[in-house]
């Protein structure tokens, strides 16, 4: 059943009353065309519920804006939505184009600082969130009484005498929802044993970010400072701080944790939640960034120890796919409304601020 304006509907029931689906909700294909963006196509998509993100098919299938009610959820930086075309990749020129955005993807090959791994160098956070999507399709489709609206594609990285990797990413949601999944199968196409590394970097801001936000994290989280060094000088207490969680997975094998602002608008409440497979994400990187105009906080669920690939490699974690094999990555993200949908995630996670 579609959850809808403070009742329950079936589809014959809701049908009757609309011309066409895209009245109550839907997704819109656009292009950016200004500046930077220029080029940069967009899919928006509403659930009718007051939830509305952008799809970027330039950017691998990432999720840029994205807002409850008109409420901004995500961060988004002074660079905005830049074309892929515009990337530097050389050092840390990865920060030229960033975006922010609800999901920016790090991977395939690195993640974490540009570093040079058995005599070969890796950009900072590896190339796959600014390689184009293929096979790009979306759409929305009764299943029984529940409307489903999906965006699916194919992102590939590839190279001479190297790896050749095809990411799959489908995102999902729902009429009425104000949550979405986004599910990657990476499958290794390529004739040779190859890492693969992947990060979902989720970027959230004010309001849902403030001094008053608390991250609620499962008991039991491990969780330690990255060392200085790793991250350019940044040190406890300052406004660049950089965390590793190693949250306990569920009886599900999921790990659920929250950012909220219970004080937002009057103490009404704003928040997030997120879940992700443990078994594929075993780790969590927490990066605060709490400076003027650079107001977010970055919560991502990886595969991937804070040195990146060499590091995850020394550790024994390097997870490598044989040829022919796949591995799924799965992450769910769910806007928190109000005081009550907070309290509910709260005794999911059974967690203290973190």
């Amino acid at each position: 059943m579609v959850r809808l304006y403070g009742r329950d509907w079936g589809a014959d029931e809701l049908r009757r009353y609309v011309g066409a689906m895209e009245q109550l909700a839907g997704i819109i294909p656009g292009e950016r065309t200004d500046g930077a963006e220029r080029g940069v196509r967009t899919l928006e998509v509403q659930t009718g519920s007051g939830l509305a993100f952008t799809v970027l098919p330039e950017r691998g299938l990432d999720i840029g804006e994205a807002r409850l009610n008109g409420v901004p959820l995500a961060w988004r930086s002074a660079m905005g939505v830049v074309h892929p075309a515009r990337h530097e990749l050389e050092g840390r020129g990865w920060e030229r184009t960033f975006g922010g955005g609800l999901l920016a993807t790090c991977g395939l090959d690195n993640v974490g600082n540009p570093h040079v791994d058995e005599g070969r160098a890796y950009p900072l956070h590896g190339r796959v969130n600014h390689l184009p999507a293929t096979h790009v399709r979306y759409d929305g489709a009764w299943h029984g009484d529940d409307y489903h609206l999906t965006v699916e594609g194919r992102v590939r990285q590839a190279t001479l005498d190297g790896e050749n990797l095809l990411l799959r990413r489908r995102i999902e949601t729902r009429l009425g929802s104000d949550a979405l999944s986004v599910t990657d199968t990476v499958t290794n196409e390529g004739y040779r044993p190859e890492p693969v590394l992947l990060l979902h970097h989720l970027n959230f801001g004010f309001p849902v970010l403030a001094e008053e936000s608390e991250l609620l994290l499962p008991p039991g989280t491990r969780s330690t400072p990255d060392e200085p060094e790793d991250r350019g000088g940044a040190a406890p207490g300052a406004a660049r701080q950089f965390f590793l969680h190693e949250p306990p997975p569920g009886p599900d094998d999921t790990v659920g944790l929250a950012l909220v602002n219970r004080s937002f608008d009057g103490g009404r409440g704003i928040g997030v939640a997120i879940r992700y497979s443990a078994r594929s994400f075993p780790l969590l990187w927490q990066w605060r960034h709490l400076l003027p105009g650079e107001y977010v906080m970055g919560l991502e669920p990886t595969n991937v120890q804070p040195g990146g690939r060499h590091a995850t490699r020394e550790a024994g974690a390097l997870r490598t796919l044989a040829p022919g094999e796949s591995e799924e990555f799965r992450t769910e993200i769910a806007a928190l409304r109000d005081r009550d949908a907070i309290d509910a995630a709260r005794r999911r996670i059974g967690g203290a601020p973190g």
